[in-house]
């Protein structure tokens, strides 16, 4: 009986596991495997399709976070699919990046979409905020915000220690100011010494680091070209340590570049401690030097004659020594940049910026020859 009793017990447990084994699903691990297509997809301010296809193990999803974002399905069961991507147009005036996310059981794919944003600026400086051209009064704050408007890469503007420690944007002669020396009166006796062409009072680098820093006047960032001047060098040194000052209490650096004086002999040392310090780039100004004395990653500020003219012809010579160039001429006719134009503008692609009193008439030109394309 014992025997018997054992042999029926082993064919019930025999029994029961294969009922169980019967009962349970074999899992298949969770795996993508991304088929056809990038993880990565740039698209142009236009917008634009593109697709991924894809082997899912089992039922998958997709999750996008951005409403400029649209996919041909969002989810499937197990399988191999291609999903399109459809990308509207950017009308911001920022670059923009959005994610889908993959996500099959336990494990995902991201795939991101980068974009443009709706215009860039174009490497054209405007040189006293481009009043020649545009008709508004010098260095006024309208000059600059029709500079902002023409999409220059820069506004440059002449500016100047006072005593009561403020800086002022302004036009010097004679190192005079309304007929005074800055560094011997206050912003506001200068001020009531005259105005603008246009009846405006002189604007303060505050006046006009109020308009770069704001997004909505000036959407794609353009930048001020601070122009240091003074009678010595500690003017310079107190013009620029000032700049600084204010620039950082505007939230601004980023927006403010400074072509320091070829009279100030330690351009490596300045720009160091701008850098640094505040996230300034500096420039040595209407210097034509061998590469070598920029120091790495130098900024070069010539005139193009005299460039033109120097053994350190082509430019080139300075892009192969690390050192980066902008250019300047102002003549009052714009019709005097022939000279400019063929022999610069090969070297667009390369070079920090074009300085000059016509930037519109430069932009226009750069598109006629495809150098820049809006």
């Amino acid at each position: 009986m014992k025997t018997v009793r054992t042999i029926l017990a082993a064919l019930t447990v025999l029994f029961g596991l294969a009922a169980c084994k019967g009962n349970t699903e074999v899992k298949i691990d969770d795996k993508i495997n991304i088929v056809d297509g990038s993880e990565v997809m740039s698209f142009e301010k236009s917008g634009g399709k593109s697709s991924v296809k894809f082997a899912a193990s089992n039922p998958w999803k997709l999750e996008l976070n951005s409403v400029w974002v649209e996919a041909s399905r969002l989810s499937g069961p197990a399988g191999t699919f291609t999903v399109s991507f459809t990308i509207a147009q950017n009308e911001t005036y920022e670059d923009r990046e959005a994610q889908a996310q993959l996500v099959c059981g336990t494990v995902s794919k991201t795939f991101t979409f980068k974009q443009p944003a709706k215009a860039r600026l174009y490497k054209v400086v405007a040189h006293r905020c481009g009043f020649l051209e545009n008709g508004a009064a010098e260095n006024s704050l309208t000059a600059l915000q029709k500079t902002i408007d023409t999409h220059c890469y820069a506004a440059e503007v002449d500016v100047v220690w006072t005593a009561d420690n403020d800086v002022l944007v302004c036009h010097p002669v004679d190192g005079k100011v309304n007929g005074l020396l800055p560094v011997q009166h206050t912003l506001a006796e200068i001020r009531a010494a005259g105005t603008l062409t246009d009846g405006s009072q002189m604007p303060s680098l505050g006046d006009f680091l109020k308009i770069l820093a704001d997004k909505e006047k000036n959407p794609l960032g353009t930048k001020v070209w601070l122009d240091i001047k003074g009678n010595s060098v500690d003017e310079y040194q107190k013009v620029m340590d000032r700049s600084a000052e204010i620039a950082k209490e505007y939230g601004a650096c980023n927006l403010v570049e400074y072509l320091v004086p070829s009279g100030y002999a330690d351009y490596k040392g300045i720009r160091t401690s701008l850098a640094s310090n505040y996230g300034i780039e500096a420039a040595w100004n209407s210097k034509v030097d061998a590469p070598e004395n920029y120091g790495a990653n130098g900024w070069a500020q010539m005139p193009f004659g005299t460039l033109r003219a120097s053994e350190y012809w082509p430019v080139t010579k300075y892009f192969d020594a690390g050192v980066r160039v902008s250019v300047y001429q102002t003549p009052s006719n714009k019709n005097s940049y022939s000279g400019l134009i063929s022999d610069m503008f090969p070297y667009y692609d390369r070079v920090k910026a074009i300085f000059v009193n016509h930037p519109q008439y430069i932009i226009d030109e750069l598109i006629k020859q495809g150098y820049a394309i809006e």
